[in-house]
């Protein structure tokens, strides 16, 4: 995740990459916050936590979705979840959660569906896109008034 500047979100709102309906020229600074926010009705983002509780995710786990496991992926994840918490990156996602596949997952495949969704909801969350850039819950107008005026 990239650090918040206000060069960045002049970038962003200038190139608009995931397509999301920003443009300095026909928006006011409200509207483009309220966009980046995701207060404008817009579909939520998949978002990745940072970290992971490691209590969450032994919490999560049904019994025969540990019970599928194989051996060296039993002692892996005891060895993984023996810590407070995780960084979620992706390989993190794609051997707990599954993401975006079911390729590398640790779980039998009789249990991967409802693993991979446990996972999944642990390590993400429906979050704007001002989150999943930089981590930040509001984009302020103020901040957006600002990126507006940088050359």
């Amino acid at each position: 995740m990239a650090d918040f500047t206000l060069q960045a979100l002049k970038d962003e709102i200038d190139n608009d990459p995931v397509s999301i309906g920003l443009d300095f020229a026909t928006q006011g600074d409200v509207e483009i916050a309220d966009i980046l926010n995701n207060e404008d009705g817009t579909k939520p983002r998949t978002v990745n936590h940072r970290t992971a509780s490691t209590s969450e995710i032994r919490s999560s786990i049904t019994f025969a979705g540990h019970q599928g496991l194989a051996a060296a992926q039993t002692g892996w994840f005891e060895w993984l979840t023996a810590n407070g918490e995780i960084i979620v990156n992706g390989e993190m996602l794609q051997q707990l959660g599954g993401i975006p596949t079911a390729n590398n997952s640790i779980w039998a495949a009789p249990d991967r569906v409802v693993m991979n969704a446990a996972m999944t909801a642990v390590m993400q969350f429906e979050g704007s896109r001002g989150q999943e850039l930089w981590d930040r819950n509001v984009i302020t107008p103020s901040e957006v008034a600002f990126a507006r005026s940088l050359p």
